[in-house]
This record gives structure tokens, sequence and C-alpha cells, in this order.
């Protein structure tokens, strides 16, 4: 097994590869969400007349892309030249909301399909503070669907992929959900076509049922589709690339990433090493917006990965938002841990 890390990769080769993702055309399809942080100043509560219970004061409210549609939010930040979504959401005030946060994240929602029969996924988190020097996050309140896309929503995100098929350079898949837009219709699609562009799927509970595409579990999500133990990751890894035919990437928490080819060579590339308070919502976005972009810029697979680790470094330390990376933060980071470049 190789091992790399961000001393491997010159400070001209990484503004060469940041600079070649202005170029890039990609699309995101799958599961995107609304994130949503309340902020309740419980210095502000009083015991509540009609019910036994002390009310969450919001007096501060958040609103962020989550899940595919963060990982489109990042692509955008990276400088792609044109990020289109494809996703469902619901016909309700939190698909307006959602809307407006992808417009001024210059998130292309021309395929964004709304839907009178399902909700806007969300996730909302209500963040109490004033009780004492310490913050607590009270239970997320989650808005799910119970069913999946109907026949004629499934043919409108095939119709949609086989139009940014035509165009993109690359396809990032965010199957994320239960009853979410990954159907094994769309997926069936998605697997079953001569592919030419690049093509990278991120999936929470069916990372094993892809092939034919890269596939980008986490060191867990790898295991369970392989059937193995979380700590054999290696096995892991090259039993995917058995059954999807495909490179494979899986990330490793801090301890980075890990590229296994068709061949069976294996290279790892080291985390970044972050210090103080950090938040991981948002991490895996940014990463495999990071690693598409780069690749489809012309970065090796070690490249690629070196960078998608500077990106997730970046969101990490954003804390209590869903964040994303720019090319200048990852410049800075990259200058600071090679002390002026190398």
């Amino acid at each position: 097994m190789l091992t790399r890390d961000y001393r491997d990769l010159s400070r001209k080769r990484l503004e060469e590869i940041l600079t070649n993702i202005n170029n890039i055309k990609i699309a995101v399809v799958g599961d995107a969400t609304l994130d949503i942080y309340w902020k309740a100043d419980m210095t502000l509560s009083e015991l509540s007349r009609e019910t036994p219970h002390y009310p969450l004061p919001v007096v501060e409210e958040r609103l962020y892309p989550g899940g595919g549609a963060n990982i489109a939010a990042n692509l955008t930040s990276l400088g792609a030249d044109l990020v289109d979504l494809i996703t469902l959401i619901g016909d309700d005030w939190r698909g307006d909301q959602f809307i407006k946060i992808a417009g001024q994240n210059k998130i292309k929602t021309e395929y964004v399909f709304r839907s009178t029969d399902r909700f806007t996924p969300a996730y909302c988190k209500p963040m109490m503070q004033g009780i004492s020097e310490v913050n607590y996050e009270a239970p997320r309140l989650d808005f799910i669907n119970q069913k999946s896309p109907s026949r004629l929503e499934e043919e409108q995100i095939i119709k949609a992929l086989e139009n940014v098929l035509l165009t993109h350079d690359a396809v990032i898949i965010a199957d994320q959900l239960e009853n979410g837009i990954i159907t094994p219709v769309v997926r069936d699609f998605l697997c079953l076509r001569d592919q030419k562009q690049l093509i990278i799927a991120d999936s929470r509970n069916n990372i094993g049922k892809f092939s034919g595409v890269i596939v980008k579990p986490n060191q867990l999500e790898a295991a369970r589709a392989a059937g193995k133990p979380e700590d054999e990751w290696q096995l892991a890894g090259k039993k995917l690339v058995e059954v999807t035919g495909k490179p494979v990437l899986i990330t490793l928490g801090k301890e980075g990433a890990a590229w296994f080819d068709k061949q069976g060579e294996v290279t790892r590339v080291k985390g970044t090493e972050i210090e103080g308070p950090v938040d991981i919502v948002g991490a895996g976005d940014a990463f495999m917006a990071a690693f598409t972009t780069s690749t489809a810029a012309g970065a090796e697979p070690e490249e690629a990965m070196i960078i998608a680790n500077l990106a997730a470094a970046i969101v990490i330390k954003k804390l209590q938002m869903t964040g994303q990376a720019t090319t200048e933060e990852i410049i800075t980071v990259y200058n600071k841990l090679t002390e002026g470049g190398c």
C-alpha cells in the first residue's frame, strides 16, 4: 500500500488543478435537504400557562443546503463552471426556502422537481444557550417521506439525467435517505449504461448495490456492504472493486482516505491534523465535491484525495453550520501546513 500526504502535492500543481475546476460542468443527483438551525435563548423562557413546559424561545434562525444540495454548494464554492442539482422536494414552505437557498449558492434548479405528495426533507436543529456557559443541542426535528417517488417522478429524474449526461463532465450520486430519489429504477439507469462521464456514488445504505460507477463509502459503510468487520476496510475495499467493476474510494475519518484501483493496488492519503473544536457536519459533502471536481479537472486519485482532505479539514472548523470550502481557503490551509509551500 502506498501512503501519501499533502507534502506530496506541490503548490504549483495544487493551483493548476484548482484553476482547471473553473472549466468543469457537473451535476448532483439525489437526496437534498434543508438544514435549519434555531438558536434558543433559555434565559427568556417562561413556564407556559397552557402546558407544564418551558418553551424554547428562538431568537435566531439560519438555513443551509444539506445532503446533495450541500455537495452542490461545495461545487460552486470551489468554482465549478456549472452546477446542476437533480432532486425532488415538496410543494411546501421548506421547498420555497430550499429554492431560495439554492439560488443564493449559485446552484441551478432547472431539475429540482416539486411534488404535492412529498415533504421537502429537512433537519431542524434547536441549539439552546443561556442555561450555562455550555450550549446544548435539543433533539433534532426531521421531516421525512414515508413513500418512494412515483413512476412519473422517476421518469422526470431519468430525463434530467439523460440531458446532463450529454453535456456535463461528471455526475455525483447522493443516495442518503430512505424513500429517497435514488430508487432501483434510477440506480439501474445510472449503472447499466456505457458511461463516458466520471460518475461517483455516495450511499448511506445501498453502496453494495451499485455497479459500473466509482463508489465512495466511509469505513463503516464499506464494511457493511462487503460483509467485513469495520477494521478490515482494506478487504472491504477490494471486495467492492469486484462488485462494482470500478475503482473504490473509502473515507477513513481523521485517518484520511484510500483509493483501490481495478488492478488491486491501494493508495492511502493521510488525514489532515486539526486542532481545537470541530463539527463534522458537511465534511463528507466537502470531500466528495473536492475529490470529484479535482479528478474531473485532471488530478490523479492521490492528488484529488489530498485536496479533498484539505476541503474537509476546512469545513469541520465551521461550527454549528453546514459549511463549504473555497479554493482560497484550501490554498491558505495548504500554505500553513507546508510553512510557506513547497
